[in-house]
């Protein structure tokens, strides 16, 4: 404990003036639940902190999962980071493999911890081939899983921030797969860019949903997602290629009575529809069925297998 103190007094000294320091973090993904051990370090790390720079908050990560409890030894923290792999790794006995949970567990997260500024530090998806949209490391699952979970991101108001992980493929260690299926090891590609610095189409979508967004915003302000406003008034989006009636049916399931605009629809990929429920901002997804209809029973990914973390 007393070198792990010894680094951080010595990182604070030496970067305490580096005008992109917003945070001191002192833990990524610590065993949860705490030990004493680790409850201890988090509240000496903690007050070291505040004691060489009273500036700047301090903060740690960690990788919860539905049904987690909320731990005491968070208490000293100013800031929690959550590392979301909600679809992507499995966590708590398949709590993290579906991703309409997401918005729970988040709304669980801010309960165990209502005084303190909440991120989400990392989330991010591996992408090496074309493919389709089901097939985990394909550029389309990438793409519409970042999509999804910054819409997620943008329903909770008392969400600080969000950090994509990573923006360039790096290289990791011999063996290392990431998640996903068919890897490129030693590389982790989860980034938006490739290792060449070749833009993949995940890129222009956080982009895009990044410049939509306000970045500081006064209470009560809403958040854009993908042209919808949450809290106030939501646009439909239907599918291309789908017939008009497709957005007074989405209305309709998305409200369950009329169609009025109570709720954003969008058809980020080809055959599935989204709904973001106004109420809650709860998101479902529901695949297309008969020209005109939609198949209202909840569109679930065709891999019933997930990767533990590694």
């Amino acid at each position: 404990m007393s070198r792990a103190h010894a680094l951080l007094a010595d990182n604070i000294l030496t970067y305490q003036n580096h005008p992109s320091v917003l945070v001191w973090s002192i833990g990524n993904e610590l065993p949860i639940p705490a030990t004493g051990a680790e409850s201890a370090y988090i509240a000496g790390a903690t007050a070291l902190a505040h004691r060489l720079d009273p500036t700047r908050p301090v903060a740690m990560s960690d990788s919860a999962w539905p049904g987690v409890a909320c731990q005491p030894a968070y208490a000293p923290l100013d800031v929690v980071g959550f590392n979301d792999y909600f679809w992507w790794f499995d966590a708590g006995d398949g709590g993290t493999a579906d991703r309409q949970q997401l918005s729970p567990f988040l709304d669980s997260f801010r309960a165990c911890y209502p005084s303190k500024a909440l991120s989400v530090s990392e989330f991010g998806f591996d992408a090496n081939r074309d493919g389709p949209v089901e097939e985990r490391g394909t550029y389309a699952f990438q793409a519409d899983s970042a999509a999804y979970h910054l819409r997620v991101f943008a329903c909770k108001s008392w969400l600080a921030g969000a950090i994509y992980f990573l923006l360039q493929d790096s290289a990791t260690f011999l063996g290392y797969s990431g998640g996903n299926p068919l890897p490129t090891p030693p590389l982790d590609q989860k980034g938006l860019i490739d290792a060449y610095g070749t833009l993949k189409p995940a890129f222009s979508s956080v982009a895009a949903i990044f410049k939509a967004t306000p970045q500081i915003a006064p209470p009560g302000a809403s958040h854009a997602v993908l042209g919808g406003a949450v809290g106030s008034r939501f646009d439909v989006h239907a599918p291309a290629r789908a017939p008009a009636a497709i957005s007074a049916a989405a209305r309709t399931i998305a409200t369950g009575a009329s169609p009025t605009p109570a709720a954003s629809v969008a058809a980020r990929r080809e055959g599935v529809i989204e709904i973001a429920r106004a109420s809650g901002c709860r998101i479902a997804s529901y695949r297309l069925g008969r020209p005109g209809s939609i198949d209202t029973s909840p569109w679930s990914h065709p891999n019933a297998t997930w990767p533990a973390r590694q």
